[in-house]
Formats: structure tokens, C-alpha cells, sequence
């Protein structure tokens, strides 16, 4: 039997990998599994699952080491969703980690606010062992994995799990609308957009329209650091919105902008890229690993973010730009089971 081990995953990139792989699982009428499931984690999937192939526990390694002293003779194979190997040693059985969080590898010790990441990554690093397999999305974070946690390039496979769109003719034409799909965190270089985006419109006839996704409080004390009092930028927060909701706003609007400085994968760049979106994105490599054909920036110079903006805005007929990974969900459920 396999144990899909997926405590802390409840939002974000990392819940969307999780309603995926229990879809195709369902989908394909699938019974030797069983879930630890996060109990922050919401979605009618859930449902779906037989109460006796899953358990819901808090998300804390004490809850999960507690499970795993119980039970781990009851698997033959270990799929860890969330970044962390078995908490326990785990030796003559398959042990898969699913590595997604570029943070843990960024992380600096002499930060205060990435001390927690650093001690976590020190924590992985602890309960790796040389038997187990690795699985991420992209090349990029291959070579990471081997740089930051000393993994062996053999132990490591790439599959991309992702949404598969299909596009939505909702956009009414050219418009000074953008959307940006990102939390609050400071590499999500907020603050230096909303500067951008004021420069740009002071430039402008018609003011520049930027929709976020950001909770309450998040967009409160971003537009309180920023300072922005100008009434040709239109700064609206759409709040956290549902997947169907945000891909319906996605085809209103037509443009997203990303000026994040570093992503474990860039799901909004993808969603954006199957619904032909015109895309500004920073110029950094975990952009160019994905998408092709969009307009770039430098991501850490206000100036030449507003210059993008600018030559989207005047350009005629703005590129769409084209994906160049595919969703491999399928090859992993396959990997999983061999």
C-alpha cells in the first residue's frame, strides 16, 4: 500500500498538486492508497476518499511521527507531498519526497524572518538518506536540490503538476488592466510593482488598473509601505479566490505581470501561458525554464519594469506567450507505483 503523506499542504501551489494527484487517483479507480491529510486542508475531493484509506491529522511532526511509529509497517511505498522525508527511518521500502519550496534552500540563518526555513532545511537535511527519491518540477530546482541539500543527481526526477486549462474568449481587447497572482511575501517584490505602475501612469492619458490576490490585512500594510496617492493607478484587491474564479479574471483582463525574484515553479505564469495571455515577467531563470515569447524586466529596477508596462500598453498587438512544459501527473502516479 502507498502512503501519500501530504500534512502542511492546505493552500497555494502545494494544494493544487494534492487535488490533482487525488483526482487522477479517483479517476482511474486506484485502491491501494491511503492519505494523511492536513486538517487546514478544504475541498470537496476529500469526499471522495474512503474514510478508511485516510486519517486527518494537525499540522505538527509530533502528530506525524506519532502516526508513523504506528503504522509505517503497513506501507510499502512513502510519498511525501510536502518537502520533508518520513520522520522516522524508513530502509528496505520506496520513499519518494516531493520537493517544492525554493525557500528552504534560500534560506539564511543570520535572517530572522527566514531562521524558521533555515532550521526546517537543517531538519530535512537530517532525515534524508541515500536510498530515498526526490521528485520536482523543473530542472532548476534539480540542480538546487543537489547544490543546497547534497542529493545525488541520480536520486532526482522532474514532474510538472499543473491545472490543464483551456482558454476562455472573455477578453474585450486591449486595456491598461493587470493582474498579479502572488501572496504577500517580500520576494514577491510588491512594493516595487506598485512603484513601477506609478511611474508608468504618470506617463499615461488613462489611469493603469492592477487587480492582487492579498489577504485583507496583507493589502492594508502594502499600500500603507507604499505610498502611492496617484489617481491614474487604480490598485483593487481581489482578495484569495477560488481557481475557477481567478481563471475567469484571468481571461477578463488578459495581461499579468510578475515581478516575483524567485519561484519554486510559477503557477500563475503557466495558467496565464495556457490562457493566452499577454505576460511581463521578471528575467530570471525559473521564468524562462517554463514560458517563452513574453515581455521581460529586471525585477529589482523600478524603471525598467515601467518601461515594460509602458511598451505593453503601446504595443498593438501584444505577444501571447507559449508554454513549454506539460503536466506530468500521470508519469508520476506511474513512479509512484512501479
Amino acid at each position: 500500500m502507498i502512503l501519500f503523506d501530504s500534512i502542511y499542504i492546505h493552500e497555494g501551489g502545494g494544494k493544487t498538486i494534492l487535488n490533482i494527484l487525488i483526482s487522477n487517483i479517483i479517476e482511474n479507480n486506484l485502491d491501494d492508497y491511503f492519505f494523511i491529510i492536513d486538517e487546514r486542508y478544504s475541498n470537496d475531493l476529500v469526499k471522495k476518499i474512503s474514510k478508511e484509506k485516510l486519517v486527518v491529522l494537525t499540522s505538527s511532526e509530533l502528530s506525524r511521527r506519532n502516526f508513523y511509529l504506528k503504522n509505517h509497517k503497513k506501507f510499502n511505498t512513502f510519498f511525501c507531498l510536502a518537502n520533508v522525508p518520513p520522520p522516522i527511518f524508513i530502509k528496505n521500502k520506496k520513499v519518494i519526497v516531493y520537493f517544492q519550496n525554493e525557500l528552504l534552500l534560500n534560506s539564511n540563518p543570520f535572517h530572522l524572518k527566514s531562521l524558521m526555513l533555515w532550521i526546517k532545511r537543517l531538519y530535512i537535511s537530517l532525515l534524508k538518506q541515500s536510498n530515498y527519491k526526490w521528485v520536482v518540477q523543473t530542472n532548476l530546482m534539480k540542480d538546487k536540490l543537489v547544490k543546497h541539500l547534497k542529493i545525488s543527481n541520480n536520486s532526482i526526477k522532474i514532474f510538472p503538476i499543473f491545472p490543464k486549462l483551456k482558454k476562455v474568449n472573455n477578453f474585450s481587447g486591449h486595456t491598461q488592466k493587470f493582474i498579479y497572482v502572488a501572496s504577500g511575501e517580500d520576494h514577491k517584490n510588491h512594493l516595487r510593482l506598485l512603484h513601477s505602475m506609478n511611474v508608468t501612469s504618470n506617463k499615461l492619458d488613462k489611469p493603469i488598473h492592477l487587480y492582487l490576490t492579498l489577504t485583507e490585512n496583507k493589502f492594508k500594510n502594502l499600500m500603507k509601505r507604499s505610498h502611492v496617492d496617484n489617481s491614474k493607478l487604480v490598485v483593487k484587491n481581489l482578495g484569495l479566490l477560488k481557481q475557477d474564479v481567478l481563471y475567469e479574471k484571468y481571461s477578463e483582463l488578459g495581461y499579468l505581470i510578475y515581478p516575483s525574484l524567485y519561484e519554486s515553479f510559477g503557477l500563475p505564469l503557466i495558467e496565464a501561458a495556457q490562457l493566452d495571455l499577454v505576460i511581463i515577467a521578471s528575467d530570471l531563470p525559473y521564468v524562462n525554464e517554463i514560458i517563452s515569447s513574453y515581455y521581460s524586466f529586471d525585477p529589482l529596477d523600478i524603471n525598467d519594469i515601467s518601461l515594460s508596462i509602458e511598451k505593453v500598453i503601446n504595443s498593438r498587438s501584444p505577444i501571447t506567450s507559449i508554454l513549454k512544459i506539460k503536466s506530468e501527473e500521470t508519469a508520476l502516479i506511474n513512479y509512484i507505483n512501479d
